[in-house]
């Protein structure tokens, strides 16, 4: 029974959607599965042994490790990959490791900067739109405002020429 528990667990590891690491005490990767080495860039290369820190960072590692304490769902982004993610890191005390899992959320992260792109977009043209309203505006109240004055000159020419012709 317990050889079919590991034997799914390895299904689990290898077959993730999720990129998983398991850390021994002194960060150093025990495992790695392929969806990680994928989204790390490190397909082929043998991390078994080698240090977090040549992949990532390891501060937050190392505060999991000397705290014993797990940091579930942690948004994440790695730019040197181009990804984004939630990671969870389990504080494992029997083993005296840890277990990374990274949840994609790439995807959906590219979409909301490709969403506010397009609102910063809209609101630039519609800025400029008002701007050039603001000026029609302008232009039209100033000739209303010169073909009001010239029909006042007009209208007060006529009202002197009536006046003349009524004294004549």
């Amino acid at each position: 029974m317990r050889s079919i528990a590991e034997r799914m667990s390895n299904e689990i590891f290898q077959n993730s959607p999720n990129a998983i690491l398991l850390l021994d005490n002194s960060l150093n990767i025990v495992e790695i599965n392929p969806i990680a080495k994928k989204i790390l860039k490190v397909e082929n290369k043998n991390l078994s042994d080698a240090s977090i820190s040549t992949i990532m960072d390891d501060t937050t590692f190392k505060k999991v490790i000397e705290n014993k304490k797990s940091i579930p769902k942690q948004k994440v982004s790695y730019s040197e990959y181009d990804y984004y993610a939630y990671r969870s890191i389990i504080y494992m005390e029997k083993q005296s490791a840890l277990l990374v899992i990274f949840t994609d959320i790439t995807e959906e992260e590219n979409r909301k900067l490709e969403l506010t792109k397009i609102k910063e977009n809209t609101l630039d043209v519609t800025q400029t739109i008002i701007d050039k309203q603001m000026r029609v505006a302008q232009e039209i109240a100033s000739l209303l405002g010169e073909t009001t004055a010239e029909t006042k000159v007009a209208l007060m020419k006529l009202k002197k020429v009536l006046k003349e012709e009524k004294e004549v």
